[in-house]
């Protein structure tokens, strides 16, 4: 499943994928030594990372195209099972103070641009996003904390941490931004495509029971829990994010987890709020040639 926004994951079924244990990625998980050797281990993930994807100084809204064009080069019939199928939720805005920074209206822009890309030729569907329920919400959150927001309940401060102003706009808007990308996840776990996308969601910076950073509530969260718990093949969920910010809320909710593993891929000095601990974190330097982030 391909998030076009900010993060990644992918559903690892012992049918489809090697097992991913933390054994096999121990060395590079909370032990990468220090000074030199430390340098040198990120340096070589950082390269690795570069070669398999073939790209410098992009945004993961341009990784997640490149990994779409990618995917067809194969060829999939359109129509067929290994179809992309893919969710926007750009119907819902949220009116936002004069000289908000949030950019609202590239959610939008990035649905146009695929549909002129992947539409003409049926590479890709498109399809509206549903509003996520309370029941698959709480498989990730804090159910006191899902109503507080529901019910506009929120204090002053937490929506100002979250960063949206509160109204019923927002709610559809945050809920559909989870239902996104649990309607992908069930696309791909069905079968009925071969790659599942969201064109929002990746708000990796929501906790169990509080928010920040524009994320309310996980949406990978929430479609990793769905997964495990409605598709019987999925073993192993592997988290990858490829935002310039670390995924501190998808670290913190998966901590004591081992079926989901968190790889975040971030800036090292591009940190808003006190960063968690990932399986295995890689921090990017500003400006490194090997900065694959931008």
């Amino acid at each position: 499943l391909v998030g076009l926004n900010t993060c990644y994951y992918i559903p690892i079924s012992s049918s489809s994928f090697p097992q991913l244990e933390r054994s096999r990625l121990s060395p590079l998980v909370g032990d990468t030594g220090n000074g030199e050797e430390s340098a040198q281990k990120q340096k070589k993930i950082a390269m690795s990372l570069h070669r398999a994807s073939h790209v410098r100084r992009c945004s993961s809204a341009a990784l997640g195209l490149m990994a779409l064009r990618t995917a067809h080069s194969l060829a999939a019939p359109p129509g067929s099972a290994l179809a992309t199928k893919l969710f926007y939720n750009d119907v819902y805005t949220v009116e936002l103070p004069a000289g908000h920074k949030f950019p609202m209206e590239k959610y939008g822009a990035v649905r146009r641009k695929l549909q002129r890309l992947l539409g003409p030729g049926r590479l890709a569907t498109f399809h509206e996003s549903p509003l996520a329920s309370r029941g698959d919400l709480g498989l990730a959150h804090c159910p006191t904390y899902v109503e507080r927001y529901l019910n506009g309940s929120f204090t002053a401060r937490e929506n100002r941490v979250v960063g949206f102003p509160w109204s019923p706009a927002s709610v559809n808007r945050a809920l559909s931004s989870v239902g996104g990308t649990v309607a992908a996840t069930h696309a791909v776990c069905r079968g009925e495509c071969g790659i599942g996308g969201h064109l929002a969601g990746g708000t990796h910076h929501a906790f169990r029971d509080r928010g920040e950073g524009y994320c309310v509530f996980s949406d990978i969260a929430v479609a990793a829990n769905v997964a495990l718990r409605d598709y019987p093949h999925v073993k192993k969920i592997l988290i990858l994010d490829l935002d310039v910010h670390q995924g501190n809320g998808n670290a913190e909710i998966f901590k004591e987890d081992d079926r989901v593993f968190t790889f975040s891929v971030h800036c090292r000095k591009n940190i808003f709020s006190a960063p968690a601990v990932s399986d295995l974190d890689v921090e990017l330097e500003v400006r490194s040639p090997h900065n694959i982030l931008g």
